[in-house]
């Protein structure tokens, strides 16, 4: 064959290789169209829930395309707490008038929700605030019953501002329903 013959040797050499860049380079089409490569390989919405629910399976399929949610029971757990969401502000509005009835930032909070689902970015440190701040709420409010007085969300507010805490009015209504604090007019 080649017997000593550099080019020979190199043409001998050259037919396996040319094999093996031709096989790996389909091989990564082939991965980066399924998704593989990047990491968006998308788990499909089970057949049997499309043939038994078919319009909440497109909602559920449209969710985790909108938000990139790639696995099946992460986009279950999504809908779930979206339609948590929704059913409470059914409750405090009435089933269709929510939409225009529920303020702008629990509206909002909604579409948020997913996003914050989807993509926790919540540092540790806000959530050590957050217990500061819940203990702190409730600390006032038990003060205040001791007192005989009921607390209303921004008598609530003024006084943890008083004590140096800082609380923004679209997280009072959060914090007001994380201690139970019975909602007034605001």
């Amino acid at each position: 064959m080649a017997q000593g013959d550099p080019i020979a040797s190199v043409m001998h050499a050259a037919m396996p290789v040319l094999f093996i860049t031709v096989i790996e380079g389909v091989r990564h089409l082939i991965r980066r169209w399924v998704g593989l490569a990047t990491g968006s390989h998308r788990e499909r919405v089970l057949l049997t829930r499309w043939l038994l629910s078919p319009i909440s399976s497109f909602l559920l399929w449209r969710r985790m395309v909108l938000w990139n949610v790639t696995s099946y029971p992460r986009g279950l757990q999504l809908e779930y707490l979206h339609l948590h969401a929704i059913s409470t502000l059914h409750q405090e509005h009435g089933r269709w008038l929510w939409r225009w009835r529920a303020p702008l930032s629990e509206r909002i909070a909604i579409r948020l929700q997913l996003a914050g689902a989807a993509f926790p970015t919540i540092p540790l440190s806000q959530q050590d605030g957050d217990d500061q701040l819940i203990q702190a709420a409730q600390t006032l409010v038990s003060q205040a019953e001791q007192r005989g007085i009921r607390l209303s969300q921004m008598d609530l507010a003024a006084q943890l501002r008083a004590q140096g805490h800082r609380i923004a009015n679209e997280r009072l209504r959060w914090l007001a329903t994380t201690i139970g604090l019975r909602r007034e007019s605001v």
